[in-house]
């Protein structure tokens, strides 16, 4: 017995995504290249600590009500749910935005007085300017992926932001205009704030956001206290690749030296090329992940998951051959200097392969209520492959740090495909033939048999059949 299934549309939407997603990725290398060559190397490190603080700031910003915005969106039955859920949202943030920008404003203006030769002060201080139009695009970004699909969401800040920036930075380079870490952090604010706006003018957007405009001050404050208590536990998953990342070039450094450090961060995004099929798909799954859980369609679902989990292997498989047949070029790109990234490349490669085997891990524990399982396992599992990246670069050094990063990655993996299928019953790997992730058929298997959304939560909705679901 079959049931049908659209995997085509999936595809063609996360597909419609990627290629979007390659642009992006084309125009921040020559974004990027463009602002250290006009603004030099002092000045760039202080625009680009400002941005990495920014960043950081904008994703805590929500306290992961951003990630409950998707799927309440995916599930909503009518406009007026989707406009008290996106007011709801932006209430929750604005209230620790205000917060944050005063303690940012403050610590920038005190290390500015003290130590007036320091840049931190600056960089504090520039942060604070990009902070708040970078919440306001994240949360735009969350809201318009279960609204108008994931490649009409991520189009404006993905193409039109670097495009514009560059256009602009690139005519005041050219005419001789001399350009500061302040005068572009704040001309690159002001155009993240504009693309923004014309990013709401889509009439699907403009229309929830005119009416959770209206709304925004409904909400009683034990609303608010209950989806921040809500989302807090999504923080985890929001934050805790940030900080990985952020944390292994000085785990390396401690381990091995710091010039190891360099050339591991030199090499880590040659192989994250491989990883953006799975980030594309991760963004894509989203809302159809959430649809599934609130309908208990465990076959649906796993079908979906093993679909992408196909697709994005195999990609992941393809353009790491490609970046590791290339890395003869990266000494003739970055100088004999840096050969040393070449042996710690296929490790890479192979980790961020092994992420991608699985498939769509993260929109599956956001969408179907394991965030706190998510989150425990994170703050278990951020230790342990710090350490093993410590303890294999104090053996080994280099290779040692990336076959430490690599037998990580396989540990995680293990641990969330064992508790998704204990949980949900979903299997996170790809098909063994390839042709059954693009079939529209799905067979019926054992597992369909369990409801994909039994879950016992004091906030979920009881059905009449005894089920808990979600609400």
């Amino acid at each position: 017995m079959t049931r049908l299934f659209k995997s085509s549309a999936m595809l063609t939407e996360a597909f419609g995504a990627l290629a979007v997603r390659g642009l992006g990725i084309v125009l921040t290398f020559a974004f990027t290249t463009l602002m250290a060559r006009v603004l030099g190397p002092a000045e760039y490190g202080t625009y680009i600590t400002a941005l990495a603080t920014a960043t950081l700031m904008a994703t805590l910003a929500p306290l992961g009500t951003d990630r409950i915005l998707v799927r309440k969106l995916s599930v909503a039955k009518n406009d007026d749910q989707q406009s008290d859920e996106i007011a709801l949202t932006h209430v929750c943030a604005g209230t620790v935005v205000g917060l944050v920008v005063a303690c940012m404003s403050l610590l920038g203006i005190s290390a500015y007085l003290l130590f007036p030769e320091s840049r931190w002060g600056s960089a504090w201080l520039l942060s604070c300017a990009l902070f708040v139009p970078l919440t306001l695009t994240y949360l735009r970004q969350w809201a318009a992926i279960p609204l108008v699909g994931t490649r009409a969401a991520v189009v404006p800040e993905q193409t039109v932001l670097p495009l514009i920036t560059m256009l602009i930075i690139g005519s005041a380079y050219v005419a001789g205009v001399r350009l500061h870490a302040v005068s572009t952090t704040l001309l690159y604010a002001g155009v993240m704030a504009t693309v923004w706006w014309f990013s709401l003018k889509n009439s699907t957007i403009k229309a929830a956001y005119q009416s959770a405009w209206l709304k925004r001050k409904a909400f009683p404050s034990a609303s608010i206290r209950e989806r921040i208590s809500e989302g807090v536990p999504f923080i985890s998953v929001a934050i805790g690749a940030v900080l990985t990342q952020s944390c292994m070039p000085l785990i390396i450094a401690a381990g091995c030296g710091f010039t190891a450090a360099g050339y591991f961060a030199l090499a880590a995004p040659y192989a994250a090329l491989a990883a953006i099929p799975l980030g594309v798909f991760n963004m894509s799954m989203l809302a159809r992940c959430s649809q599934h859980f609130e309908r208990g369609e465990v076959a649906e679902a796993n079908h979906a998951v093993r679909s992408a989990a196909t697709v994005t292997f195999l990609l992941a498989t393809l353009i790491s051959a490609v970046v590791w047949m290339a890395t003869p070029w990266l000494t003739v790109i970055l100088g004999h200097d840096y050969s040393p990234v070449q042996t710690v490349l296929p490790a890479l490669l192979l980790a961020a392969i092994v992420d991608s085997l699985t498939g769509p891990t993260i929109p599956v524990m956001q969408t179907m209520k394991m965030e706190r399982t998510h989150a425990r396992s994170m703050m278990v599992f951020i230790p342990v492959q710090l350490l093993l990246i410590y303890s294999f670069s104090s053996i080994m050094e280099l290779e040692g740090a990336a076959l430490g990063y690599l037998a990580a990655r396989c540990l995680w993996n293990v641990i969330v495909v064992t508790e998704i299928y204990r949980q949900r019953n979903l299997l996170m790997l790809p098909y063994a033939n390839i042709l059954r992730a693009v079939s529209e058929k799905i067979p019926e298997t054992l597992a369909s048999k369990r409801p994909v959304a039994t879950v016992v939560d004091s906030r979920s909705a009881i059905n009449p059949d005894g089920v808990y679901r979600a609400a």
